[in-house]
């Protein structure tokens, strides 16, 4: 899907994008995205991964004026199913395509959401137990507190070494970034998904969490890598460039999780 994504930038360019430059941001993503490291964690973390670069993929569609499909519905909704934070890139991705005109079925589809999340609470009530998973409770500050911790989770991932970059911090400044983008991104659609996916970055350094053997926050650190890289290959743009490298050289510390699994 990070290849689909890729095609969709280069599909108007004159020229195509050479073999081995379109090879090169496969494995840079492969880093960027820990998929080794999510691998071997054994999690559900993967499939997260999957179904958010899904999700983008399919904004991307709608924002070249093609139809909403299927899978990018069903992958909003499946998205909070796999992990309640991922709920941050389902409101982004439901408000953009809100913007874009769908409004009934982006409400319809934040309802499902809304009702599944609840009806797996009252199965866990009905049992006996708290309304969300114990290891939720126990590794989120928003779910064990309330919103009355958000501001201080937002400054704990702000600080948080993961090791041995800050990450939130990385991340915030990816947000700024494509909010200094937007004037320079032609197309109205890309403008609204950059600020759209603003939000879920913002949405995640308030209320998820960063770190944890380099899988909490991989979802939202590689849509956001995989649109900027979109931004660099559409618009030429050494800002987004020099971002997209900057990424990949964060992402390096992925690599510490191959070696250190094993150990964990």
């Amino acid at each position: 899907f990070f290849n689909r994504i890729i095609d969709l930038a280069v599909k108007d360019r004159a020229y195509p994008l050479a073999d081995c430059h379109r090879f090169a941001l496969l494995i840079a993503f492969a880093l960027v995205a820990n998929l080794i490291g999510l691998a071997f964690t054994g999690m559900e973390h993967n499939l997260q991964l999957l179904l958010a670069v899904i999700v983008l993929h399919g904004l991307l569609q709608v924002a070249n004026c093609e139809k909403a499909t299927s899978l990018l519905w069903l992958g909003i909704i499946a998205m909070p199913l796999v992990r309640y934070e991922t709920a941050s890139l389902s409101a982004a991705a439901l408000l953009f395509l809100f913007i874009r005109g769908m409004r009934w079925q982006a409400i319809a589809a934040g309802v499902v959401i809304t009702a599944l999340l609840a009806s797996f609470s009252g199965f866990l009530l009905s049992l006996g137990l708290g309304f969300l998973p114990d290891s939720v409770l126990a590794k989120s500050n928003i779910a064990s507190s309330g919103v009355a911790k958000i501001w201080a989770n937002f400054q704990a991932n702000l600080l948080t070494i993961s090791p041995p970059m800050p990450k939130g911090l990385v991340l915030l400044l990816a947000a700024l970034f494509l909010s200094a983008m937007i004037s320079s991104i032609s197309s109205k659609p890309l403008k609204q998904l950059a600020l759209c996916l603003v939000l879920a970055i913002i949405l995640h350094l308030l209320a998820g969490r960063i770190g944890w053997l380099w899988r909490y926050e991989m979802y939202i650190w590689a849509v956001s890598f995989a649109f900027i890289v979109l931004l660099a290959l559409i618009y030429k743009n050494r800002l987004a460039k020099f971002a997209s490298v900057m990424l990949l050289l964060v992402s390096a510390e992925h690599l510490i999780a191959i070696a250190i699994i094993p150990q964990a």
